[in-house]
């Protein structure tokens, strides 16, 4: 399987799951975060700011081109549960579970069917995220209004 799609459908998953738990504040750690996707040897890095956990990814964009309905079958502080379709320049359709195991490491493992134009592809992920450390350093916060920068 290509790695770049991998990648793409579970960021989209995270994001899209995440989003959607509304009101819920999770419980991790502010700072930088390391996420080792499943299928792909090098991990990225990526910083989230208290304001972005404290809304619980409440203020993220749907993906350029997709028009997402989520529907959110368990939501705690330490646990997200959602089922996502999203139709537009693509389809996706499927499950993620977001859990928060400590203050400092999350697991997400998402099961999702893609199509694009002549076919369809399921696609599983797992991400696993450590933090790291609270200062950022030179990576960019994750910007809610952008989360799929070009």
């Amino acid at each position: 399987m290509p790695k770049k799609p991998l990648f793409v459908l579970a960021a989209l998953a995270l994001l899209l799951s995440a989003g959607s738990a509304r009101a819920q504040k999770l419980n991790v750690k502010p700072g930088l975060w390391e996420a080792r996707v499943s299928g792909m040897s090098t991990p990225t890095q990526v910083c989230y700011t208290a304001e972005v956990l404290d809304h619980g990814f409440s203020q993220i964009q749907n993906p350029p081109g997709l028009k997402c309905k989520n529907e959110i079958k368990q939501s705690t502080p330490r646990l997200i549960v959602a089922h996502t379709a999203c139709t537009g320049n693509m389809t996706v359709e499927g499950d993620t579970r977001l859990e928060i195991t400590s203050s400092e490491s999350m697991v997400m493992v998402s099961d999702m069917v893609m199509g694009t134009g002549g076919g369809k592809q399921k696609v599983q992920a797992t991400v696993n995220y450590k933090w790291l450390r609270a200062d950022c350093g030179k990576v960019k916060p994750f910007d809610p209004q952008n989360p799929f920068p070009h």
